[in-house]
């Protein structure tokens, strides 16, 4: 099984008496000799959570880039388990009148409506994902001839790329931002103060039915020490 069922604490919460999810978790960046992370930013990359939780742990780490090698040196039959992983979870899930949610780039940004389109056939899967490529997130929103209409994507802010959230939050994006407060009062004293916010920590299927939203989610690991602009200071002051 290529993807994790449980495990990662933010995929677990999301899971309820309705949905079901599962992520795909390869090396990041460019552990396995390979960048899957073409947008990554110099803050994304010191402090990627993918040596948080479970990924403190050797084994994990090891497996994640094996996972990637396999992707990157053979990579017909990798997405033949990949599909057929899906689909043999699908079935499990329908079973228990439940509706499975697929993250393919848990801690990559890669394009997989452009690598794999076939992985998206079944309609009663919802695939989803973040990512900080503005193209890919323009290809989403107007809905391109190739985009899957079952693949969901979230913007992701970095230091690096306000101007962008602020376009895209305006065409209908849903923008995912992290932040040093807590998301308990309402936002003020902030550029990003007039659009309205929903807690990412809660669920990472946040995004679900929302339009023009901000992701609030809160600083873990290293990142609480970043001063770039990557996390946010005063979206809940």
């Amino acid at each position: 099984m290529l993807f994790s069922i449980s495990g990662n604490k933010k995929l677990d919460a999301s899971k309820n008496g309705k949905a079901e999810v599962i992520g795909l978790s390869l090396a990041p960046n460019t552990k396995s000799g390979v960048n899957v992370c073409s947008d990554a930013t110099p803050v994304c990359i010191t402090h990627c959570l993918d040596e948080t939780g479970l990924g403190q742990v050797n084994e994990n780490q090891a497996l994640r880039i094996a996972k990637t090698l396999y992707f990157l040196l053979d990579r017909t039959e990798f997405l033949k388990q990949m599909l057929s992983d899906v689909e043999r979870m699908n079935k499990r899930v329908q079973k228990k009148s439940k509706s499975l949610y697929v993250r393919p780039n848990t801690f990559s940004d890669l394009a997989w409506e452009r690598i794999s389109p076939e992985l998206f056939r079944d309609p009663s899967i919802t695939w989803y994902d973040y990512t900080k490529s503005y193209d890919r997130m323009c290809d989403y929103l107007e809905q391109r001839p190739h985009w899957p209409k079952n693949y969901h994507l979230c913007f992701s802010m970095s230091e690096q790329n306000h101007e962008q959230c602020h376009e895209l939050l305006e065409r209908g994006a849903n923008v995912a931002v992290v932040v040093r407060s807590n998301q308990d009062k309402p936002l003020r004293n902030h550029p990003f103060s007039s659009y309205r916010w929903v807690d990412g920590d809660q669920t990472d299927l946040w995004w679900y039915k929302q339009s023009g939203v901000l992701g609030l989610l809160r600083a873990k690991g290293s990142i609480k020490l970043d001063t770039e602009g990557f996390v946010q200071e005063s979206m809940a002051a």
